[in-house]
């Protein structure tokens, strides 16, 4: 799994061992495997050409959590009532 979390969106990478292996990531008869790698959220735009395809390779083991509220009223409201008693 891979937790993804950018300007309040979150989300999570969860892939099985077949697919990463299809995607050349783990090691197996005809791949070495990779020693890193990265991920492109559903919500990423403007990726160069292997991005995207890289994007599009992933989405199926994407899944985007609900968008965090981090500005406005409502955020304001609970950071004032979660402060600490004096």
């Amino acid at each position: 799994m891979v937790l993804i979390g950018e300007l309040g969106r979150r989300g999570v990478f969860r892939c099985t061992a077949e697919h990463l292996e299809s995607l050349g990531m783990t090691e197996s008869a005809a791949y070495p495997g990779k020693r890193g790698f990265r991920v492109y959220p559903a919500w990423a735009t403007g990726l160069n050409p292997q991005a995207a395809r890289t994007q599009r390779a992933q989405s199926a083991a994407f899944f985007a959590g609900r968008r965090a509220e981090t500005h406005g009223p409502a955020h304001l409201a609970r950071h004032k009532s979660a402060r600490l008693p004096r």
